[in-house]
């Protein structure tokens, strides 16, 4: 199983990670220039672990991510959740990236992020799509720095933590989104809007 560490940089124009096999990052950046595809084990291991991926990330069915700590990983297309995909992180944050519109499609029972970072630059969004069979789950916190959530799903966003915008917010069309942590605040800056809020 492929492993990098010892605080590399490394490059990839396309990434598979195969049913089976095992990908880990240690101390170290991993740059994949078009798509991710996983269909076996994603492994960030450590604090300075970062994937960024410039394409779209696609976690197939029997594919897992481990990251337990606070390691990074970045999009910049769009993001799909295959049905049987195992995505529940105890730590690390993903960040949605790009000066364009893209979206997340949730089909598996087991996803969550830990935390979620929205940058989407020129007022783009990230919409949860509505074709999605399965909520979208976030167990931390919830940041908006640019761009906004946007959602045609008729399914529930459910926020356990914080949700904390320094810039853009939510755009929210469709669907409720569900505030369910003890303690939980929402700061949304002006212009934002949901259809339900619970």
């Amino acid at each position: 199983d492929p492993m990098i560490g010892n605080s590399l940089v490394a490059n990839a124009k396309t990434l598979t990670v195969a049913s089976g096999a095992v990908l880990r990052l240690y101390t170290c950046t991993l740059i994949v220039n078009a798509n991710l595809q996983v269909s076996g084990r994603v492994e960030l291991l450590q604090s300075g672990s970062l994937l960024r991926v410039l394409g779209n990330v696609a976690w197939e069915n029997g594919s897992s991510l481990y990251s337990p700590g606070s390691s990074t990983l970045e999009c910049h297309g769009n993001w799909n959740f295959a049905s049987g995909c195992i995505f529940m992180p105890s730590g690390g944050t993903v960040h949605l990236l790009s000066g364009r519109d893209t979206y997340i499609q949730d089909h598996s029972l087991s996803t969550r992020f830990h935390n979620l970072v929205i940058n989407k630059q020129d007022g783009k969004t990230v919409s949860f799509l509505g074709s999605s069979t399965q909520d979208l789950k976030i167990v931390n916190c919830l940041t908006f720095q640019a761009g906004y959530l946007g959602s045609s799903s008729g399914r529930t966003i459910i926020l356990e933590g914080q949700l904390v915008s320094t810039g853009g917010g939510c755009k929210l069309d469709s669907g409720t989104f569900r505030l369910t942590g003890a303690g939980t605040t929402l700061s949304a800056s002006t212009g934002s809007w949901f259809q339900n809020l619970e």
